[in-house]
């Protein structure tokens, strides 16, 4: 009998030490599991994996595995986590094939259409990152900055602006060294020279703003966020101030002028098969305060965010039923956050949770997904004679209504929506969503930079919208991966040798579906034989269709333009000539 009072004595007091336990990585997601679309300038479109639709891209909104990002006449940036950021160019579409789901994941993107930047700034293993296209799979090695521009008519071109990439095609890989760029058609690879510049550009001076900016805030600062996620200490900072806060350290203080602010207010809630509803925040600082850490009020202070490291959909409690649903944060110690006539509960624990705390929202059932601007928040006294309410952790158990939201038309540019149509992306409610179909406003005649820009896009280097579905098609048809050297079991070639180069070719076709892209491949001994090729143009002989060849040309002395990370050097160079620059779309 003492034993068994002793036990329960134990199990009541683990019981209670509970209660002030801080955060922890309970229900914690891999951080590198989610994308976050980190910048958007115009228009662009997201087609969700798992059959979700189409919804149109803002900042901070979530992208997951198999989700597929289309620009219209817009830039985006996608932030990958440790400053990793692709940037995307008008009129492309990036797929992100895969991204990893623990420890010993990787990054997979499928570009196919248009150009891109990819910035690595940190790379756990070597060929963490691969980008491929119908053309041809690309690893990265070394951190740096790469460029990849994708042309259903011309292949693929690839440089290295920085760092080193490995080029994998049908029979070979190339070792792409700085300076150095490799041009891709269906499987066949042909190197430039070394020490190749690329012309300047629209899109390269977007970016290049864009290194700077990533530059400047990456300079180190006061160490007020912990290692794994400083890189948002810089954004928060020109959004808030830091005070320090017994017993937590430093915390971060918004600054907002709406009145009777709260966290998990200004945004909206998407469905992820994965991981639930998910809070879209639409406050440009918002991806780190609401997928990590906690929330606290103090009389005197306000509303101030405690940093943690685990990486969340949404820190909250839940209350839900036929009419109404509503959320509130949850403290440092896990519990529901109540406010209530300037007194706060840190650590409550009481089964029903007040109607009229300050860091409750209520909303209407069927304005679960609808943005800030259109939806209505619940005042308590129309709850009627309701005082208190039942919280849980668990999430609604809804999904997303079929026919509700904007459906996908293959892969191809969605129609732009027009007047006061708005998308309530999936909402919970069956009213039917109607667009209007416009003509695209980069079809149309306008004078950009002293020229025509014509309606047709023929003679442009620009991607035509209208072949965008069959580079697309062409691509899915085979979706599949050229193996890097090591899954093949040949030899990496360097892309600027001249002379004699030893050519790996197969007997038989190598290509991975990409449902075995993650399983080691045994390639039988004797599969593959060496010849040896004088060939000091360097140009493969292929019966595919050729590529145009003023995407290669010889020029004079030149210098690389690079990221501001790298150094201006004048030498002999290649440089890539699209037909006519790109001109940018600018809206009237």
């Amino acid at each position: 009998m003492k034993r068994k009072n002793y036990l329960n004595l134990i199990a009541l007091g683990l019981f209670f030490f509970s209660l002030y336990l801080p955060a922890k990585a309970q229900d914690s997601y891999f951080p590198y599991s989610f994308a976050r679309i980190s910048y958007l300038q115009g228009e662009a479109r997201i087609e969700r994996a798992s059959d979700l639709g189409v919804e149109a891209a803002e900042v901070n909104f979530v992208l997951s595995s198999g989700d597929k990002i289309l620009t219209d006449d817009g830039l985006v940036e996608i932030s990958f986590g440790r400053n990793n950021l692709l940037r995307l160019d008008r009129y492309s579409t990036l797929e992100l094939a895969r991204l990893p789901e623990g420890q010993g994941g990787d990054f997979s993107l499928y570009l196919h259409e248009g150009r891109a930047y990819l910035r690595i700034n940190y790379l756990e293993q070597e060929k963490w990152f691969s980008v491929h296209t119908g053309d041809a799979s690309f690893y990265v090695l070394e951190e740096g900055l790469y460029r990849f521009e994708a042309d259903g008519e011309d292949g693929t071109l690839a440089l290295t602006l920085e760092g080193s990439l490995e080029a994998a095609g049908q029979d070979r890989s190339l070792m792409l060294q700085t300076g150095e760029s490799v041009l891709a058609y269906e499987g066949e690879l042909e190197s430039g020279a070394s020490y190749l510049a690329y012309q300047q550009d629209a899109f390269a001076n977007w970016n290049q703003d864009r290194d700077r900016l990533l530059e400047m805030a990456s300079a180190p600062g006061s160490g007020y966020l912990p290692s794994e996620i400083r890189e948002y200490e810089s954004e928060l900072s020109s959004s808030g101030r830091w005070v320090y806060e017994r017993p937590y350290g430093y915390v971060w203080v918004p600054s907002v002028t709406l009145i009777d602010w709260r966290p998990y207010l200004v945004g909206h809630w998407t469905w992820y098969p994965r991981i639930g509803w998910t809070w879209i925040s639409a406050e440009p600082w918002g991806w780190a305060v609401y997928h990590y850490g906690r929330w606290h009020w103090r009389l005197g202070l306000g509303w101030y965010w405690i940093p943690t490291v685990h990486w969340g959909p949404a820190w909250v409690h839940w209350y839900y039923d036929a009419n109404y649903v509503a959320w509130c944060p949850l403290s440092y110690y896990n519990r529901p956050l109540v406010v209530i006539n300037n007194y706060v509960y840190e650590r409550y624990n009481d089964a029903y949770y007040p109607v009229n705390s300050r860091a409750l929202v209520i909303v209407k059932r069927n304005q679960l997904q609808s943005p800030p601007s259109v939806r209505t928040a619940v005042r308590p006294a129309e709850l009627g004679t309701v005082a208190r309410i039942k919280l849980q952790e668990r999430q609604p158990d809804w999904r997303p209504v079929e026919g509700s939201r904007l459906q996908a038309s293959s892969l191809s540019s969605p129609a732009k929506l027009s007047g006061n149509t708005v998308i309530e992306r999936g909402s919970v409610s069956k009213t039917e969503l109607k667009a209007t179909v416009q003509q695209p406003s980069s079809l149309r005649t306008r004078p950009v930079q002293g020229k025509t820009v014509v309606n047709s896009r023929e003679n442009s280097s620009l991607p035509s919208r209208t072949k965008v579905e069959q580079r697309i098609s062409r691509g899915q048809a085979s979706q599949s991966y050229y193996p890097s050297s090591v899954q093949a079991g040949r030899k990496s070639v360097p892309a600027g040798l001249p002379g004699k180069k030893a050519e790996v070719r197969s007997t038989n076709q190598v290509r991975i579906p990409s449902s075995s892209l993650n399983k080691p491949i045994s390639t039988p001994s004797g599969q593959f034989q060496v010849r040896p090729k004088n060939d000091n143009s360097q140009r493969i002989t292929s019966t595919a269709r050729p590529v145009s060849s003023d995407r290669l040309k010889s020029t004079g002395p030149t210098s690389t333009s690079s990221s501001t990370r790298g150094n201006s050097n004048s030498f002999k160079a290649n440089t890539v000539n699209r037909q006519p620059a790109r001109a940018e779309n600018k809206k009237g």
